[in-house]
């Protein structure tokens, strides 16, 4: 049940099928070594563990596992040790499998920095043969991240330097050499070559793309590299595709099919499928088409779900959207509009989940025992599944070890349950789109939802323009003077109600709005103004810095309180981040006119500007917001850019405003741009005086109608947008 810890037997492992096994065997090694004390050799099997991984789509096990050989390493070079030159490779092979990873789950910049890392650790102490295949992975590593990030001519540049380099070795090896070299030394070869194709492809050169995969496939079946043989097939099929030859592309799909599935190739099944799917669509064989495209979101969906860590899933996600955009159209095409809109929540909704991840430190208070108890049963469920692969039946000769589909069904059975105690918590745990029967039954009387899907080919410039191709095809099946519209894409930053129709009324002028980040999270919003507070807090103009005072928001603030409310007003100094805590999470109804900061970068440190003090820093930022239990009926954020926010490709802008829906906030009013003071205020003024009577669609509508007679220009007006259901 063990395997060596040599490069050459966990290829082969793979390559029989059996690298779960194999996995499971080098992280065994890996722990034993290290509780003996025998650090090196825990880096070697962590190492061997990390490669293993990568390979079979584990990226987040790569990343851990290769983060543990270098902390080894560093330890034992601070200590003194000496490291072979032996251990030494290792070390740099470990940085190409950790920069694989980042890059597979859609993060090239942290690719790029540990790949840049290993080569300068390569250059500087890598001597003699070892030289050539480590700093030709790496090198070959960096062409990929261009690869990815569509930088065609680095990739070809960096891949066409590399072939060079590693042919004239070859060329110039002995017939006696050593296996290990030769199979290395081809191995290279063959994924530069792979890597340099795909680049000319992308350039529009179809026969270089040709002779580079031609040239590559000799080189991986010269010594039978079958996983490299795979990534060929692919990268022909899609070239095939590009040159119009669908059912040459098909035949190579299918063969990737056949190889991936015997070598467990999560990871290649997924572009396999979608090329697949593709191939069939061309054909004009939709019904089999849409059954590939749903293999490869299965594919997607298994590899997501091995990742623990929220932005690796929210990465990876975003990478694999035009998978879930193809499968949209496919079931169009067949006839199929539910399941297309389901295939569409299943990629947009996932992005901010994924996001948001199913940790504890993001979950509120009443559900954080469930993040636990799941983090716990999905750690349990994947080491059965691990041992079960490795065909050991006895835990150390004492005990039987649990059965998978005993683990399986007890992971099953705490699903059901959570669905049952919180259905929110439930969905970042699995995927769960909303049907359209169901969000038919959900909406309210008179309100017509409207989903777009943005295309990557999708451009659009003009308002008017914007009107016909957004508002236009969609009237005749329009009911009501209410809109819930779910945007994509760049759609999220649309002022929706000033958009102006060819009669030259704003869309405001003629409907309630309001949107939602997916029609998935209407489920969750129906219940929460269910047992709503009385009472109200409004905080205006906080003391947050020189430079950051807003005239007019103490002002908004008063008009809360002197409207009737029972409001506790915090202006200035008084509106600490400490004391808005405290405060929060037992009113009804929360006005802040603030300053806020938006992070595109990290988009959970986006923050409500407030006071330090109190053991607070005065930034109230998204990841705290996740941690509260609200029971608001309605947030008002009357600061700048509050409704912005990172904008991933899958689906929503992550920020404040889907911080307040997740923390219990059934309906929350943001802005998009940075909103005038004194226009602002006389908003804010008159949706006040309506809301009691209207509620917050209507009243935000009116107010935004009355503001239209003093600011007529959209820029005072239209950056106000409400997110949930109008009433």
């Amino acid at each position: 049940g063990e395997y060596p810890l040599e490069f050459a037997e966990f290829l082969a492992a793979i390559d029989r099928g059996e690298g779960h096994a194999a996995l499971a065997s080098y992280e065994r090694t890996a722990a034993a070594a290290e509780g003996n004390g025998a650090r090196l050799l825990a880096a070697r099997a962590w190492a061997a563990a990390s490669s293993t991984a990568l390979r079979l789509g584990l990226y987040q096990k790569a990343i851990q596992a290769g983060t543990r050989v270098m902390e080894l390493f560093r330890g034992e070079l601070a200590a003194g040790t000496p490291i072979g030159d032996d251990d030494l490779g290792t070390l740099v092979s470990t940085y190409s499998y950790v920069g694989g990873a980042w890059r597979q789950v859609g993060q090239p910049d942290r690719a790029r920095a540990v790949l840049e890392e290993g080569l300068a650790l390569a250059e500087s102490r890598l001597r003699g043969t070892r030289e050539a295949l480590k700093i030709e992975a790496l090198t070959r590593g960096i062409a990929q991240v261009a690869l990815a990030q569509r930088d065609y001519p680095t990739a070809l540049a960096r891949s066409s330097q590399s072939v060079q380099r590693l042919e004239a070795v070859i060329a110039r090896m002995p017939p006696g050499a050593p296996a290990r070299r030769r199979i290395g030394l081809r191995r290279q070869a063959a994924i530069a070559l792979r890597v340099m194709g795909q680049a000319e492809l992308g350039l529009g050169h179809p026969r270089e793309a040709e002779a580079a995969f031609d040239r590559a496939l000799r080189h991986a079946r010269e010594v039978g590299l079958r996983e490299i043989e795979l990534e060929i097939l692919q990268g022909q099929g899609q070239l095939a595709l590009a040159r119009g030859n669908a059912p040459a592309a098909l035949a190579l799909f299918d063969q990737g099919r056949a190889l991936g599935v015997r070598i467990q190739r999560t990871g290649a099944l997924v572009w396999i499928e979608h090329g697949r799917a593709r191939s069939l669509e061309s054909l004009g064989r939709v019904a089999e088409a849409l059954d590939a495209a749903r293999e490869a979101l299965r594919h997607v969906e298994t590899l997501r779900g091995s990742l623990d860590e929220s932005d690796l899933r929210s990465g990876f996600a975003e990478g694999r959207q035009g998978i879930y955009q193809h499968a949209v159209r496919l079931a169009l095409a067949a006839g199929r509009a539910e399941e297309a809109f389901a295939f569409a929540e299943r990629g947009r909704a996932r992005a901010f989940l994924d996001l948001l991840g199913s940790h504890t430190a993001l979950s509120k208070g009443r559900t954080r025992a469930l993040a636990e108890e799941e983090s716990r049963l999905r750690a349990r469920l994947a080491l059965v599944e691990a041992r079960a692969q490795d065909g050991d039946d006895e835990d150390d000769g004492e005990r039987p070890r649990p059965l998978p589909d005993a683990a399986q069904g007890e992971y099953r059975a705490f699903l059901e349950r959570v669905r049952r105690e919180s259905g929110e918590q439930a969905s970042l745990m699995v995927v769960e789109p909303v049907t359209v029967s169901e969000i038919q039954q959900l909406l309210p009387a008179g309100t017509t939802l409207l989903e777009y899907l943005v295309a990557e080919d999708g451009i659009l410039v003009w308002v008017e323009a914007l009107y016909r191709r957004l508002i236009d095809p969609a009237r005749s099946a329009i009911r009501g003077d209410r809109l819930l519209i779910v945007p994509h894409g760049v759609l999220h930053y649309l002022p929706w109600g000033a958009l102006r129709s060819p009669a030259g009324r704003w869309v405001i002028e003629d409907h309630t709005l309001a949107t939602l980040p997916s029609a998935s999270v209407l489920r969750y919003l129906a219940d929460k103004d269910a047992g709503v507070l009385d009472g109200a807090l409004a905080v205006g103009n906080p003391d947050a810095g020189t430079g950051l005072d807003l005239r007019w928001a103490e002002r908004e603030a008063r008009v809360v309180r002197d409207r009737g409310r029972a409001a506790t007003l915090l202006l200035r100094e008084q509106a600490t981040e400490a004391e808005v805590k405290r405060r929060l999470e037992s009113v009804g109804l929360a006005h802040f006119a603030t300053h806020a900061e938006l992070d595109e970068r990290d988009p959970l440190a986006s923050a409500l500007l407030l006071v330090p003090g109190g053991g607070e820093d005065g930034r109230l930022e998204v990841r705290e917001l996740f941690r509260l239990d609200l029971h608001a009926r309605l947030i008002v954020l009357s600061a700048c850019e509050t409704g912005l926010g990172r904008l991933s490709r899958g689906d929503e802008l992550v920020g404040l405003l889907r911080a307040f829906l997740y923390a219990g906030t059934p309906a929350v009013i943001t802005t998009l741009w940075k909103i005038d003071d004194r226009a602002s205020y006389d908003l804010v003024r008159v949706f006040y005086d309506r809301l009691e009577r209207a509620g917050a669609g209507v009243a935000l509508r009116e107010a935004q109608l009355e503001t239209i007679r003093s600011h007529p220009h959209p820029f005072a007006w239209a950056a106000f947008a409400l997110t949930g259901v109008p009433r």
